[in-house]
């Protein structure tokens, strides 16, 4: 799964991020799931806006039902103000 991630859809994480760049966005947060696929991105992420000069101050994880999902990103937002890059 991991290196499907990375083969085909890597391209999306390094756009978002640049998209993030273009915005003037230094600071990052990501919300993802807690397994492999959710690990495998964060990992993208963070270093794709790493190597753009941003960093990432905030992670939450979640287990795959909507109910975890909307905790996750409530604890998310109580961390301060959330720009969303993707929906």
């Amino acid at each position: 799964l991991q290196t499907l991630f990375v083969r085909e859809h890597n391209w999306q994480v390094e756009r978002l991020a640049a998209f993030g760049v273009v915005k003037g966005l230094v600071n990052y947060a990501t919300l993802t799931s807690n397994d492999a696929y959710g690990q495998t991105v964060e990992g993208a992420f963070t270093r794709a806006v790493t190597a753009k000069g941003g960093k990432l101050t905030a992670t939450e994880h979640y287990a795959k039902t909507p109910a975890n999902m909307t905790a996750a990103a409530a604890r998310l937002a109580a961390k301060g103000p959330i720009v969303p890059l993707a929906t």
